[in-house]
C-alpha cells in the first residue's frame, strides 16, 4: 500500500510539475524581460500609497465588532446629555478614551511621604502652572486658560483630586483625621497609591492621580479642549520637578503615541535588510569567483523590499486603512523572501551539472516550485483566514499581510527566477561574479605566470557538483545531524527532549492568561506609558456599573420599587461588588423629605433633583416633566485586577439585568476592553481551527501521500501547541495581538516540516535511513538558512520599546526555533520509525528512471558499463584552450558536446 501511495505521489508530481517546467522554459528565454516586467508592475501597485489612510483608534481596531458594550454605550450617550458646562459628575462618563481631559499622577522622590509639605508645596506649583500658564488662543485672537476650557460643577471647575491641595485637607491630615478609604463621599483609593494607613486613617501616601476635565458639550467646546489638552502634555514636558516625579497624558496620548509606530522602526527595518544581505551572502558564500553566488543575495533582499511596496501600495490603493501592528509586516516577509529563495537555490543546486542550463533550471522550477507554492498559499490562505477575524485589527493586519506574502511569491517567480537564471548563464560563460568578465581557472591563471592573489580573486570554474558551490553553513550542519540521527543515543535523546517539550508546551497552554492593558500599544519610552504603568500597577480599578433604564416606567409602583432594589442588592452580593457602595436616586429621594408615594410623586421628585444635582443628570423626563423616560443606578466594583475578573463583571452583571424583569442595561466603560477578553478565546479558536483545515486542504493538495499528510499536520499541531504554551513562559497573554500572531504560526509552522517531507518523499533509497539522508542533504542546509533568516528578519523587533513589536518576535522567534526542531530532529526520528519506504532497489514500484538525477549507468558494446562518475562537458572548447577556460562568444555552448567517462580509453 506505502509503495501505491508514493507511486501515485511521485506521478502527481510529474503532473504538477509541469506547469512550472514549462513556465522554467519561457523565463529561460526572456529572462531581463521578465525581471522588468516584475519591477515595473510592483512600482504600478506602489502608487496606491497615494490613496494610503491610517486608522488609529485602538477601541475600533481591538474590539469586536458591533460589540453589545459599543452599541449600549451609543444607547446611553443617545438618552442622557454631556453636561460639561455646567453639572459634570466622573460617574456618568461612558467612555473615559473619548473623554479630553488632562491627567496627571505624582510620586514621590526618595521613598517620601507625598502628603509632606514640601511635596504638597511642589504639587500646588505644579497645579497652578496647569491652570495659568497652559494657554491656548482661540479664534478671536484671545488667550483661554484652562478655567475657560474646563467641565464645571455648581460653577466651579472639575479637577479630580485637586481637594488634595487644599488647606482643609492638609490641616486634616497634620492632625490624623482623614478617614481610608471614604472622606467626604470621595473613595481615596482611587487618588492615592501605596498609602499607609494607621487605625482606619490616612497617614502617608507615594502617588497621587488628579484629571483635569475637560467640556465637551459643542463641536467648539471639543475643539477648544482638544487643543487645550495639547498645549497641557508640551507644557508638562518642560516642568521640572525636585521633590516628585511627574506622569502626565491627555485623552488622545495612547492614539499618538501609537500612532507613532506606523513608519517608526525605519532605521531597524535599514539595519535588518543590511543583516539579511550580510547573512545572505555568507550563507551562500560557498564556490569560487566563477560558481559564487554573492549576488543572488542581493536579489532575494531587492525582490522582498519591492514586494512589500507593490503589496502596501495595492492593499492601499483598495481602501484598506493601515494599522500601527503592521509595521512588523516588512520585518516578517523579508524573512520568508529570503526562505524561498534559499529553497530555489538548494533545488538548483541539487540539479545535475552535466545537463544544460535551461533543464537544470526546468528541474529546479519541478521541485523547488512545487515546494515554494505550497508554503506560499498556506501562509496566504492562512491569512485570508484570519481577515475574517471579528476584530477589525486583526481583518487589517491580515489582509496587508497575506496580499505581501502573495507580492513575495509573484517576485520569487518573477525576479528570483530570471536572477538564478542569468547567474547560471554567467557561470557556464566562465564569467566572474562580481565583474562577470571572462575568466579562467586558478590553475590556468597560475600557469599564465599570475600571482596567487590575483588567481585566488580573479579565477574560477563552474561547480561540478552541488559540494562544490555550498558554504560552511549549508555544508556541515546537516552532515553532522546525518550522522549523528544514525545513533541510537541521538534518537533516545531526541524522543526524551520532544517529550519534555510536549509536557511544557501543555503546561503552558493550560496556564496562559487573557489581558490586554492600554500600556501594550505604546512604546516604552513614551511619557504616556510611564502614566498607564503607573496607573495599572499602583492604582486600584474601581469600576462604576451603571443599570440604565431605558424605558419609560412608573416608579410610584411599589413592585417596581422592589424590582430595582432586588436587582442592585443582588449585584451587591456578588463578590466582585462592593457591598457598602450604591448610588441610587430613587432610595435617597424615597428617605429624604420631599417623598411623595402617591399622589405627586414626580412633583415631590422634582423639589429632590433641585436639591441634589448628582442626582439631577441621572434621571430623563420626557418635554411635559411629568413622566420618566429614563433612568439609571450605580454600583461600584472592587479592583478588576485581571481580565477574569473583568470578564465575570460583564457577565454577570448583564445576567442579572436581564433576570430582572426591567428594560434594563448594564453597563461600565471598562465593558469595552471585557468584550474582547469574553469574545477572545472562542474567535482565536474558531479562527486557528479554520486556518488549521485550509492547511490542511493544501497539504493534501500538494502532497497527496496520507502518512506525510499525517505527519505534517502532527508537526503542525505540535508547534502551535508548543507556541501557544510557551507564551506562558515568555510573559506573554492571549489578547487581539497575540491573536494576530498565533494565527500567522499557523502558517509558518508547516513550512519547514513540509520541506523535509517533500524531500524526503521525492527521494530514492534502499531503507529509510537513506531517504532521511537524502531528504536532510536535499534540504537541510536550505532549512536552516530559512530558520537564520527568519530570525534575522525580526531580531531588531527585540530591540524596540514596543509591546506589540516584541510580542511579535517572542512568537515569530518560538515558531521559528520549534519549525526547525521539528523538521531537523523530531521529524526524521520519525520518518526512520515509520516514514513510507522506497523499493529495496532504491525505486518504488513502477517508477520511471527519475530525470532528476544523473545517468546511474551507461551500457555500451561489448558489455562494457560505464559507472555514474559520468563527466559531461557541455560547450564546445575553443581550439586554443585545453578542455577549461571560458567559451568563446561564437561558440554553440550547449550544442555538440562530448561526454567523458572516468573509464580509461573511452570517449562518447
Amino acid at each position: 500500500m506505502s509503495t501505491i501511495f508514493r507511486t501515485f505521489y511521485q506521478r502527481y508530481e510529474e503532473v504538477v510539475g509541469v506547469s512550472f517546467e514549462v513556465y522554467a522554459a519561457v523565463v529561460y528565454r526572456h529572462p531581463r524581460s521578465i525581471l522588468g516586467l516584475c519591477m515595473l508592475y510592483n512600482c504600478l501597485f506602489s502608487l496606491g500609497f497615494l490613496r494610503f489612510s491610517n486608522e488609529a483608534d485602538m477601541e475600533k481596531l481591538f474590539m469586536p465588532t458591533n460589540n453589545e458594550a459599543s452599541i449600549n454605550m451609543e444607547r446611553i450617550n443617545e438618552i442622557f446629555q454631556n453636561k460639561s458646562r455646567n453639572n459634570f459628575y466622573p460617574k456618568t462618563l461612558t467612555n473615559i478614551n473619548k473623554h479630553v481631559y488632562g491627567g496627571l499622577i505624582a510620586r514621590s522622590k526618595g521613598n517620601a511621604n507625598l502628603l509632606g509639605t514640601d511635596c504638597l508645596n511642589e504639587l500646588r506649583r505644579i497645579d497652578h502652572i496647569i491652570r495659568h500658564e497652559v494657554q491656548i488662543v482661540n479664534d478671536s485672537g484671545s488667550i483661554l486658560r484652562y478655567e475657560d476650557v474646563c467641565a464645571r460643577k455648581e460653577g466651579r471647575c472639575v479637577a479630580s483630586g485637586d481637594f488634595v491641595l487644599t488647606k482643609l485637607f492638609t490641616f486634616l491630615m497634620k492632625a490624623g483625621r482623614i478617614p481610608y478609604p471614604y472622606f467626604m463621599g470621595k473613595s481615596l483609593s482611587w487618588i492615592f497609591g501605596d498609602v499607609g494607613v494607621v487605625d482606619g486613617r490616612l497617614s502617608s501616601a507615594s502617588l497621587l492621580r488628579m484629571m483635569y476635565h475637560l467640556k465637551q458639550d459643542t463641536y467648539e467646546d471639543q475643539r477648544r479642549s482638544l487643543a487645550w489638552q495639547t498645549s497641557y502634555v508640551n507644557k508638562l514636558k518642560q516642568i521640572k520637578t525636585n521633590r516628585t516625579d511627574i506622569a502626565f497624558r491627555g485623552s488622545t496620548s495612547v492614539i499618538e503615541e501609537s500612532g507613532k509606530s506606523i513608519f517608526g522602526e525605519r532605521k531597524d527595518f535599514i539595519l535588518t535588510i543590511l543583516l539579511m544581505l550580510v547573512y545572505a551572502a555568507f550563507a551562500i558564500s560557498g564556490g569560487n569567483c566563477v560558481s559564487g553566488r554573492h549576488t543572488l543575495a542581493i536579489a532575494g533582499v531587492l525582490s522582498t523590499c519591492l514586494a512589500i511596496l507593490g503589496a502596501f501600495g495595492a492593499v492601499s490603493g483598495a481602501g484598506v486603512k493601515y494599522v500601527s501592528i503592521c509595521a512588523v509586516i516588512p520585518f516578517l516577509i523579508i524573512g520568508i523572501g529570503l526562505d524561498n529563495m534559499f529553497i530555489l537555490m538548494a533545488c538548483m543546486a541539487d540539479t545535475p551539472k552535466t545537463i544544460p542550463v535551461k533543464d537544470r533550471v526546468k528541474q529546479m522550477m519541478k521541485t523547488g516550485g512545487v515546494s515554494i507554492t505550497m508554503t506560499s498559499l498556506t501562509d496566504f490562505l492562512v491569512f485570508m483566514v484570519g481577515s475574517t477575524s471579528i476584530f477589525p485589527g486583526v481583518q487589517n493586519f491580515c489582509i496587508y499581510a497575506g496580499v505581501a506574502v502573495m507580492f513575495c511569491y509573484l517576485n520569487q517567480l518573477l525576479f528570483i527566477v530570471p536572477c538564478i537564471i542569468i547567474n547560471e548563464r554567467r557561470t557556464s560563460e566562465w564569467r566572474h561574479c562580481i565583474t562577470c568578465q571572462e575568466t579562467r581557472s586558478n590553475k590556468q591563471l597560475r600557469e599564465a605566470g599570475h600571482t596567487r592573489v590575483a588567481s585566488l580573486f580573479c579565477g574560477g570554474e563552474p561547480a561540478k557538483s552541488p559540494s562544490d558551490s555550498e558554504s560552511p553553513l549549508e555544508r556541515y550542519p546537516k552532515r553532522l545531524l546525518q550522522k549523528g540521527i544514525s545513533y541510537t543515543s541521538v534518537k533516545v535523546v531526541s524522543i526524551l527532549l520532544y517529550a519534555a517539550y510536549i509536557g511544557m508546551a501543555i503546561y503552558g497552554a493550560v496556564n496562559v492568561s487573557q489581558n490586554f492593558r492600554a500600556s501594550f500599544l505604546v512604546p516604552e519610552d513614551s511619557y504616556v506609558h510611564k502614566y498607564l504603568s503607573w496607573t495599572e500597577k499602583d492604582f486600584p480599578n474601581e469600576v462604576v456599573v451603571s443599570f440604565v433604564i431605558d424605558r419609560e416606567l412608573d416608579y410610584s409602583r411599589p413592585d417596581i420599587q422592589e424590582s430595582i432594589a432586588a436587582m442592585l442588592k443582588r449585584t451587591r452580593r456578588e463578590p466582585f461588588i462592593q457591598r457598602k457602595r450604591e448610588i441610587n436616586w430613587l432610595l435617597g429621594y424615597k428617605v429624604s423629605r420631599y417623598y411623595n408615594s402617591s399622589s405627586d410623586f414626580i412633583g415631590g421628585l422634582t423639589q429632590f433633583l433641585k436639591s441634589r444635582k448628582d442626582y439631577e443628570i441621572d434621571v430623563v423626563f420626557d418635554e411635559t416633566g411629568q413622566r420618566i423616560l429614563s433612568s439609571r443606578f450605580y454600583v461600584i466594583s472592587r479592583d478588576m485586577r485581571d481580565s477574569k475578573m473583568i470578564k465575570s463583571l460583564l457577565t454577570c452583571t448583564r445576567t442579572i439585568a436581564k433576570q430582572s424583569g426591567l428594560p434594563v442595561i448594564a453597563y461600565a466603560p471598562i465593558f469595552i476592553i471585557g468584550e474582547q477578553f469574553v469574545a477572545i478565546g472562542p474567535s482565536t479558536l474558531q479562527t486557528m481551527v479554520i486556518a488549521m483545515v485550509a492547511t490542511l486542504v493544501i497539504t493534501s493538495l500538494t502532497m497527496p501521500h496520507p502518512l506525510i499528510i499525517t505527519i505534517v499536520c502532527m508537526s503542525m499541531l505540535s508547534i502551535i501547541t508548543g507556541v501557544y504554551g510557551f507564551m506562558y513562559m515568555w510573559d506573554l497573554s492571549l489578547s487581539s495581538i497575540t491573536m494576530v500572531q498565533l494565527i500567522m504560526s499557523i502558517g509558518f509552522s508547516v513550512d519547514f516540516s513540509a520541506h523535509i517531507c517533500h524531500a524526503y518523499i521525492s527521494t530514492d533509497g534502499s531503507n529509510r535511513i537513506e531517504q532521511v539522508h537524502s531528504a536532510i542533504s536535499r534540504a537541510g542546509g536550505a532549512i536552516l538558512n530559512a530558520a537564520m533568516s527568519s530570525i534575522i528578519g525580526v531580531l531588531m523587533l527585540a530591540f524596540t520599546t514596543s509591546y506589540v513589536f516584541k510580542s511579535f518576535f517572542k512568537i515569530m522567534f518560538l515558531v521559528t526555533v520549534f519549525g526547525l526542531l521539528h523538521a531537523l530532529l523530531f521529524l526524521p526520528v520519525a520518518l526512520l520509525v515509520c516514514g513510507p519506504r522506497s523499493r529495496p532497489d532504491g525505486k518504488s514500484d513502477d517508477e520511471e528512471p527519475s530525470t532528476n538525477t544523473a545517468l546511474s549507468m551507461i551500457s555500451l558494446p561489448n558489455d562494457i558499463e560505464v559507472s555514474a562518475a559520468t563527466t559531461i562537458s557541455m560547450r564546445r572548447l575553443p581550439k586554443d584552450r585545453d578542455q577549461e577556460g571560458p567559451v568563446d562568444n561564437n561558440s554553440t555552448a550547449g550544442q555538440d558536446f562530448t561526454q567523458t567517462t572516468d573509464h580509461p580509453g573511452i570517449r562518447l
